[in-house]
């Protein structure tokens, strides 16, 4: 088990891990210790929630545009501003990912009525697709780097002092190895 505080520690200190690399190094150590509620809490942001399970409110993401696929031009076209949330449930790895790019597109699951602008139905049966800004995907994994922080400094470890943070680790590493 001293091997996954060390991991953390040099994780910590050799730069920016990947949250999802904080995150499971996160679990084993919340294992070895028996923080339940840790475990379980980071075992949802790893996996990813399913569709039973409550993500917390700051894993929803806000859809900006719509766009339609018109097969006679071979092209998305916008369709139209939406400010429409969705919850993020993916693993925070995927969620990584996305946070790196401009935008994010995927297919809605149930089209939307669109009319032009003689209130005409134009495009609702074409394929469509949700536009969000990869920044709302960064705002998650902004909020997860949050709560991870919070939860460590509810036991003692403040994260912005990391001088303290490897000390404290080291003491949790000299507890398991005894």
């Amino acid at each position: 088990m001293s091997a996954s505080v060390q991991s953390l520690r040099e994780s910590i200190t050799n730069g920016q891990p990947s949250l999802a690399q904080l995150l499971r190094q996160t679990q084993l150590i919340a294992a070895r210790l028996n923080l339940q509620d840790i475990q379980h809490w980071v075992d949802l942001e790893l996996n990813g929630y399913a569709d039973d399970a409550d993500p917390p409110g700051n894993r929803k993401i806000f859809v900006h545009s719509l766009e339609i696929y018109n097969a006679e031009r071979d092209a998305w076209l916008f369709a139209g501003n939406l400010n429409f949330g969705l919850e993020a449930r993916q693993p925070i790895a995927e969620i990584e990912n996305l946070s790196r790019v401009e935008r994010v597109d995927f297919p809605v699951s149930k089209n939307f009525s669109i009319k032009n602008n003689f209130g005409d139905s134009f495009g609702s049966d074409w394929p469509q697709r949700f536009v969000v800004a990869g920044l709302q995907y960064r705002l998650v994994t902004e909020a997860v780097t949050d709560r991870w922080t919070a939860e460590l400094e509810k036991r003692g470890l403040k994260v912005i002092d990391f001088h303290r943070l490897m000390t404290v680790l080291g003491d949790i590493t000299k507890r398991i190895s005894n």
